[in-house]
């Protein structure tokens, strides 16, 4: 998703997000998301830093947590974006 966010904000603003988390609330911001899926989707960002630089540390609950997330939101992310392009 981060790859996508990064085309459309720079195809729309003419410049890339800071990083991973404001790339979906631009993406809000910009209009391709809704407000609220883009504040759900935004905290995702520190979920692949966990898991790329804490895995050891990383409690099973909070991984569980996550995939529902995914579940729910992916989904509207992929019909919200579809329908913007």
């Amino acid at each position: 998703m981060g790859d996508i966010d990064h085309h459309i904000i720079v195809k729309k603003v003419g410049q890339p997000p800071q990083s991973l988390k404001d790339s979906f609330i631009q993406m809000g911001n910009v209009g391709v998301l809704e407000q609220s899926l883009a504040k759900n989707l935004a905290p995702s960002a520190g979920l692949r830093n966990a898991l790329i630089h804490m895995y050891e540390d990383i409690e099973i609950g909070f991984i569980q947590e996550a995939i529902k997330k995914t579940f729910q939101f992916v989904p509207l992310y992929i019909k919200q974006v579809e329908k913007s392009v």
